[in-house]
């Protein structure tokens, strides 16, 4: 074919585009006759996926995990990780609710923003409990967005809704320390996801837990167990993925007190038990009593107001006895050692580890010393730690 022909042809074509164009290439496609060097950039433009490696500098340079950083037991010790996902799981009125409002008042109280996406509850009665927990007006409407929704994040062809476009629009505005889910079982019905199927448990934890953790924030879902106590093992009703694909900690609600109102002249206490069933990063487990994390406890007053508060275990010192008996035997022979060499030489889960230490640093305990020397933390016996038993 003559170069003559093949410019006719090119602005034959040209006229057509130029007719039927968006029929040709519709709204979101690349034109067919747009050079490959054009679309090539496109791509370029769109960044990396998550399928580029990772870099592992601050890995291989002793960064860690961090430490969770909201909801305050009695110790001092948090329950909820940033950036990370979380269950409260438990039967109806154990209390999850109100552990996720303690949750939200503390990030207020602290200057921050909290997020409650609710299935269950409404306005109303949601902002009802954070002004009886004693924030006022201006607190709630400078520090907590609530989203009550009734449609889903995706169509069932996968395409994105204006929903999505809103909730898109919320993470961009506001930076959150913290977000709740409450209510999986409804939010996946909503998403039209099947509750008993990894693949859709799975495909929720990416839509919407896991979209709002990227961000930055600590993200709490509330789950139902079966009323069948014989049939609840350690999974909320329908998928075990909704336990295994988590990255933060699961926490199991368990009524000891049923709580409400005091419509008399005494205040009304509530309590319920929470364990632990799943901590991903190992901050929590080692600080428990056989998976005990502590009394969530809560009290209402004849005048409305509610305290609440998550008090650790009492029935002994809440740590792994035997991780503090290896890691003492490990320093009577190799005093002065550093945290790596300990996590190296010590037998044991390297999170857990690290936590012990930090208990045993503790003033409180004082069963070890430690010093930094350049970029290492060397980790010396006190008396204490050598008569520890």
């Amino acid at each position: 074919m003559t170069r003559p022909v093949v410019l006719a042809a090119k602005e034959a074509i040209e006229e057509v585009v130029e007719l039927v164009g968006p029929l040709a290439a519709g709204p979101d496609q690349t034109p067919p006759w747009e050079p490959v060097e054009e679309r090539g950039k496109q791509e370029e433009e769109a960044g990396p996926t998550s399928w580029t490696p990772v870099d592992l500098t601050d890995a291989l340079n002793g960064a860690e995990s961090e430490p969770p950083v909201i909801l305050e037991r009695s110790d001092g010790l948090r329950l909820l990780y940033a950036g990370r996902v979380h269950t409260f799981q438990g039967e109806s009125e154990s209390l999850k609710s109100w552990a996720a409002l303690l949750a939200c008042r503390s990030v207020i109280h602290e200057g921050r923003n909290a997020l409650y996406i609710d299935f269950e509850d409404d306005d109303k009665g949601i902002v009802g409990r954070l002004r009886a927990l004693g924030l006022c007006p201006a607190e709630i409407l400078e520090h907590f967005t609530y989203i009550r929704p009734d449609e889903p994040l995706r169509t069932r062809h996968d395409e994105p809704t204006a929903g999505a476009d809103d909730l898109r629009c919320v993470l961009a505005e506001r930076s959150f320390a913290l977000a709740v889910v409450d209510g999986v079982t409804e939010s996946m019905t909503n998403e039209g996801l099947d509750l008993l199927s990894n693949t859709d448990a799975a495909i929720w934890m990416r839509r919407l837990p896991r979209r709002i953790s990227r961000t930055g924030a600590a993200v709490a879902v509330i789950d139902h167990l079966p009323k069948d106590r014989t049939n609840q093992g350690r999974y909320a009703i329908g998928a075990q993925h909704k336990l295994s694909g988590l990255d933060g900690a699961t926490y199991k609600f368990q009524i000891v007190h049923f709580f409400s109102r005091a419509t008399g002249a005494e205040p009304v206490e509530g309590r319920a038990t929470i364990t632990v069933e799943k901590d991903r990063v190992g901050y929590i487990r080692g600080r428990c009593i056989e998976g005990k994390v502590g009394d969530l406890i809560l009290t209402a007053y004849p005048d409305g107001g509610v305290s609440g508060s998550v008090e650790a275990p009492t029935e002994g010192a809440a740590h792994d006895r035997k991780v503090v008996e290896r890691i003492l035997a490990y320093l009577t022979t190799y005093d002065g050692s550093s945290l790596r060499q300990i996590q190296e030489g010590v037998p044991g889960n390297t999170p857990a580890k690290r936590e012990t230490l930090r208990w045993m640093a503790d003033p409180a305990q004082d069963l070890v010393r430690v010093e930094q020397k350049g970029q290492s933390h060397l980790h010396w016996l006190t008396e204490a730690g050598r008569a520890w038993s």
